[in-house]
């Protein structure tokens, strides 16, 4: 199973959204995902992200003070509405506030692959 990960940039703070989640995002001490608090570009209740069961994330405005960005040939644009984020893209809650995401594989899905390259391989002789 994939999963996609959000980092906050400032903090390093990894989000782990496995497909079907849905989180806030805000300074909020009751939101999913705490930005810091003492961040006044980013709202008590900034946004909602969700990693939807076809594996697509999107990042939605809450009716923010500063809005959610994106870049957009170079330049900081302002989003409106559902938003999907590309691995590997980031998005910005205010002008500044820098959050990016990025599809990874599940522990147990690299423990599983792991097992199988060992499988493959020769059977080691440990009597030597």
């Amino acid at each position: 199973m994939k999963s996609f990960v959000l980092v906050d940039r400032i903090t390093r703070k990894e989000h782990i959204f496995l497909q079907g989640n849905k989180k806030s995002i805000g300074r909020s001490i009751d939101c999913d995902v705490q930005t810091l608090s003492g961040d006044k570009r980013v709202s008590r209740h900034h946004a909602d992200a969700e990693y939807d069961s076809s594996g697509n994330f999107y990042v939605r405005d809450k009716k923010s003070r500063n809005g959610v960005y994106v870049m957009i040939d170079g330049e900081k644009t302002q989003v409106f509405g559902n938003y999907q984020i590309r691995s590997g893209e980031s998005f910005f809650l205010g002008r500044e506030y820098e959050m990016y995401g990025e599809k990874r594989d599940t522990v147990a899905e690299k423990n599983a692959e792991a097992r199988n390259r060992i499988a493959e391989t020769d059977t080691i002789d440990l009597t030597r």
